[in-house]
């Protein structure tokens, strides 16, 4: 049965003004036990009229909230237990998802009444019931009965309509603010010039951040294409092939290789933000040929060591390379504990160090970390 009372959920303009309502209700059969739904409907400002005997906010009366009326509740023998709003949670009723949201409870109550067992103190469900109401196929009956309701009932369907559209609204709101939030963010980062291209020597490079290490490799790539081939650290510019989500994040070729037709050729590639020996690098030391990162960690010193969790390597200086020197580091005598060694060392680069090594650049300090930079005074200043 459905009952109208003024304009519908699509017709008013705030849903929390509504006075639509309705009524459905169906019996179901489940594993040889009888179960009945009971969906009541009332907007929210006709709930708040028609049930004046509930509290809410400044007003006691019978000392029963209102909000704690409203929702999806499991019954037993005809006595409402506990609320359950979390079914909705349940990928089987994902198209009523839209339920399980708070602002949508004060608009209906939605009944599940049955011999459902209960704990000592009768204030919830047993493991066992809550086990019934999980199973996929009691979900499948109470998703009839909501798509019968979508079918039959202009009110409910209006409201999941209405409701499902605020929630997608909302989410969209959010993520447009963020965005615009992270634009702003952006502008605000350090940056660099390279004064090497006349044509180019206004265009900004940003800095990455922590945690950015996409942003990393981006940078790290679109610098390979203007490094000058006389370049004395040319061999530290690998030519990244792909981005990976899984894995190491790349595979590169050597600076002066064009042609790849051998698999031998293609070398791992990961990026960091920040290289450190205090946390297990995440992919296996003998898969990776270079690690760049933007800084080295201020505690990082020569012997320490890193592991991968099944390969230890040790962080060397090498004396005998003093490009690397000045820019960066590599982990050798890499082996395991049951002394299978790995004769390939692994090149770790600090790119803020190579870009400035490679290019002619100007550095300019952005708005967050001068603002990060500004120290407050205490008391009061003397004139």
């Amino acid at each position: 049965m459905e009952l109208f009372s003024l304009k519908s959920p699509q017709e008013i303009k705030r849903l929390s003004s509504g006075r639509f309502s309705a009524r459905i209700a169906q019996m179901i059969n489940y594993n040889g036990s009888s179960y009945c739904l009971i969906l009541a409907i009332d907007g929210n400002r006709k709930a708040l009229d028609y049930y004046e005997d509930l509290a809410r906010q400044g007003k006691k009366k019978s000392g029963i909230p209102f909000s704690s009326q409203r929702g999806t509740f499991i019954c037993s023998e005809g006595i409402k237990i506990c609320p359950y709003n979390e079914i909705f949670q349940e990928s089987v009723l994902e198209d009523y998802s839209s339920l399980s949201d708070n602002k949508v409870q004060s608009h209906y109550t939605f009944m599940i009444e049955g011999s459902f067992q209960l704990v000592t103190n009768r204030n919830s469900i047993s493991e066992a019931s809550n086990q019934i109401l999980k199973q996929e196929e009691f979900l499948k009956k109470i998703k009839n009965f909501l798509d019968k309701a979508w079918n039959d009932s202009q009110i409910f369907r209006e409201l999941i309509e209405r409701i499902g559209r605020q929630i997608s609204d909302a989410k969209t709101d959010t993520q447009v603010k963020q965005f615009n939030q992270s634009k702003e963010y952006f502008l605000g980062r350090d940056f660099f010039h390279i004064l090497d291209f006349p044509q180019k020597k206004e265009q900004k490079f940003f800095c990455p951040i922590p945690g950015e290490e996409q942003g990393l490799g981006a940078l790290y790539t679109l610098l390979h294409y203007l490094v000058p081939d006389h370049s004395p650290y040319i061999r530290f510019w690998l030519r990244p092939l792909s981005f990976s989500a899984q894995g190491l994040d790349s595979l590169a070729l050597d600076f002066s290789t064009h042609k790849v037709d051998n698999p031998e050729q293609l070398k791992g590639l990961e990026y960091k933000y920040l290289f450190t020996t205090e946390e297990t690098f995440n992919h296996p030391l003998v898969i990776t040929d270079q690690i760049i990162c933007w800084e080295f960690d201020s505690l990082l010193e020569p012997g320490q060591s890193i592991s991968d969790g099944n390969y230890i390597g040790e962080v060397v200086f090498p004396a005998n390379d003093p490009k690397l020197q000045e820019i960066g580091d590599k982990i050798t005598n890499i082996k395991n504990q049951y002394s299978s060694c790995h004769n390939n060392d692994v090149i770790v680069i600090s790119l803020k160090e190579l870009i400035p090594k490679t290019f002619n650049c100007d550095w300019h300090k952005g708005y967050l970390t001068l603002k990060g930079n500004k120290k407050k005074r205490r008391g009061k200043s003397k004139p």
